[in-house]
């Protein structure tokens, strides 16, 4: 029987070609043996049923994680955990309750990660977003402002781009469309670099509807 790793790894692969279908069968097959192994496969379920589009069964899945990293005494993953949950929360449109949850992971990263950029850039980006989402413009631009200074400083080309997105949807809120313009064309630019082809078509969707 092939290992946990082998079949997480084709599993993943079929979750990013939206194969949902024959991960269906895939998940059956995968056998957790340790905490860590459980954590791992309701990471996946999470996403699994993000794509289905079934929020409760996803948000069941990743509030899982945090038993998991609790069990594991891994401030780490229960950092992620409450990520996740904060996740599925805001496709749901309960900004203050992701919010919550985006306060609690920011209190590990200050507790035990404060050198860790890629946790800060990831975590600020939501700080971010959720105050643009709740409009909010002046602090979700300081937390975005800050996504950019983190993700630069890590070279992760995804958060950087995804930073840039961010801060080209707050200047059209502010109705400045030049200043979206720019930052969008860079956020294209990221993505474009990392062969992101889902970032790439979302900007240029957005490129396309500013100049109508």
């Amino acid at each position: 029987m092939a290992s946990f790793e082998l079949l997480m790894n084709e599993a993943w692969g079929l979750l990013n070609e939206e194969k949902l279908e024959i991960l269906k069968e895939k998940l059956a097959e995968i056998k957790p043996n340790s905490e860590k192994e459980y954590f791992d496969l309701e990471m996946l379920k999470g996403y699994y049923f993000w794509k289905l589009a079934n929020f409760n069964r996803s948000a069941s899945h990743f509030k899982n994680l945090e038993k998991h990293a609790n069990n594991l005494k891994r401030n780490d993953l229960l950092g992620i955990a409450f990520h996740q949950q904060a996740f599925v929360l805001r496709e749901e449109k309960q900004y203050l309750k992701a919010l919550t949850l985006i306060e609690k992971e920011k209190q590990l990263i200050d507790d035990y990660f404060s050198g860790d950029f890629q946790k800060l850039a990831i975590n600020s980006y939501e700080q971010g977003y959720l105050r643009l989402l709740m409009g909010n413009i002046k602090e979700a631009k300081e937390w975005l402002d800050l996504s950019l200074k983190y993700s630069l400083m890590t070279e992760d080309l995804t958060a950087i781009g995804c930073s840039y997105r961010a801060l080209g949807e707050l200047e059209l809120r502010k109705e400045n469309k030049l200043r979206a313009e720019k930052n969008l064309n860079l956020a294209l630019s990221y993505f474009e670099r990392e062969n992101d082809l889902v970032g790439v078509a979302q900007i240029k969707k957005m490129l396309e509807d500013i100049s109508k």
